[in-house]
Parts: C-alpha cells; structure tokens; sequence
C-alpha cells in the first residue's frame, strides 16, 4: 500500500511540474521572430536565394534586438545578389520588412534595428535583474531544426519565402523553439576572441569578432539559428537577455550546444538608452 501511495505522489507531482512546466512555455512562446533574408538579382529570379538562420526579439513594435554577429553593416554588403528583402516570420507568417541600424555593438555582440512600419507583437518588458543560479528559464528562438525545405514563390514581382516543417518538430516549427535551462553561472564574462562562427545573415557568413560583455551562462539546448533570441524568465516575467553562442566557441556548426552564453538584458537597455550612431 505505501509503495503504491509513494508512486501516486510521484505521478501527481510529475504531472503537476509539466503543466508548470507547459504554462511557462506558453508564456514564452511567440517573444522570437525569425529573421529571413531573401536575395535575387531580378524580379521572378529562378535562382533566388534565402538566408533563414537568425533571429531577434522586440522591444517595442518597431525597435527588435539581435546578434551583431546576426544583422550588422556588412549584411547587405556580402550579399552575393544584386537585391536583397528581409522579412520576419512568426507561426507561419512572412511580413516584408525595411530595415536601419539604431546601434551597432561589436564587443557586447548586439544590434539593435528600427523598422519601418510597426510589428504586431507580444510585448513583454527586459529587466535589469540579474538571474540567479540555478533559476530556471527558456531560450528562444529559431533553429535550425524548426524547418527543412526553403522555397522561394514570386507573386505579383514580390519573393515570398516560404517552409516546410519538420515533420519530428511539426508541433512547433512555426513558433519556434523554446528550451528550458538553467543557469549555472549568474556572472560570465566574454571575452577575447571567438574562432570564426557562422554569422546567421552574413553570406559566405564567416568571420572573427572580439567579445567584452558582461553575461551569464546556461546549461541546456541551444541549437544554431537561435543566437538573438531572448530568455524568458517565468519568475520575473521579464526578458533576462539575449542569446548569443556557445560557450567554448567549438560546437561544430550544425550540431546544438549544452552550454550557452547570453548577454544580460541590462547591457541591451543600455545600448538602447545611449543609441550609439554605428560606424
């Protein structure tokens, strides 16, 4: 009898963790937006290209953050077609957007962007709050799990980029993924010099960038695609920071990473308040 009130109890806690578990996904679900650039030398080109391995986050409906390593001066620059679109893309969605730099932060690896028109977002506030260790939270993003075929249609002149899912992440290819993790140290420092990491919206996307930014560092699952997201905390119901790389710098590109950097979301309202002209 007592084996069997003993495994109930266990059964009832299991359960009552998941729904807690589910709730605090549900909140952190639809904060990240993929980040999609599609480039063509002509209108109806047969041979356009997309680049979908990035992703940002808003802090208001036309101010997003992301990874300078993501979005920087040398986007457009790289781009090996003469034209070039970027669009977001959010549960199946595709919204052509214009772009412009509000700051560039090479060490701190952000790049906070203004778009044109108003995003309809879920608006969730950052905090200045440092987490503590061993808290809880969810990284999110789009990697590059959440989808596997890109295609290209043109309709009326205009790229319409478009994804087939996963069919072993179908559950959640259109919103993303959203990981629990754990912090396992509240203060990391990165600095020094990362080896050459794909650069999600840089095309051939690989170059050196020098890190001196105050962080933390999680244990979980980041896969690549993700870096720009943000990381929800369901205690404080607030944005904590941005996810940035791994953080040996070693994960082969195309394989996830269990231990992860981010940047904390006091370094990204700074850089929002001085708004730096970038050079």
């Amino acid at each position: 009898m007592v084996d069997v009130i003993t495994l109930l109890l266990a059964v009832t806690m299991q359960t009552r963790s998941q729904s807690i578990d589910d709730a605090h996904r549900a909140e952190a679900r639809g904060l990240a937006w993929r980040i999609v650039q599609v480039a063509y030398d002509r209108v109806n080109d047969p041979g356009a290209i997309t680049q979908a391995g990035a992703t940002c986050f808003f802090v208001d409906a036309q101010i997003a953050i992301t990874c300078y390593h993501v979005l920087n001066e040398n986007t457009r620059a790289q781009c090996p077609k003469k034209n070039d679109d970027l669009w977001l893309m959010q549960r199946g969605k595709a919204i052509p957007v214009k772009w412009e730099a509000v700051s560039f932060i090479p060490k701190s690896d952000i790049a906070v962007i203004r778009f044109e028109k108003p995003i309809p977002i879920k608006r969730v506030s950052l905090t200045k709050k440092i987490p503590a260790a061993n808290e809880v939270l969810y990284a999110c993003g789009y990697g590059e799990r959440d989808i596997t075929t890109v295609q290209i249609q043109w309709q009326n002149g205009v790229p319409i980029p478009s994804f087939k899912p996963d069919p072993v992440f179908d559950e959640t290819a259109f919103d993303g993924t959203v990981a629990r993790c754990a912090v396992s140290n509240p203060r990391f420092h990165l600095s020094g010099k990362s080896i050459q990491i794909r650069a999600g919206m840089n095309v051939p996307g690989r170059f050196q960038q020098e890190f001196d930014a105050e962080g933390f560092m999680l244990k979980g699952v980041s896969f690549p695609g993700m870096s720009g997201g943000p990381i929800y905390s369901p205690s404080l119901k607030s944005i904590v920071g941005i996810i940035d790389s791994e953080v040996d710098k070693l994960t082969a590109y195309g394989t996830h990473a269990e231990d992860f950097a981010a940047i904390w979301s006091s370094v990204v309202l700074e850089t929002i308040k001085r708004k730096r002209p970038h050079k």
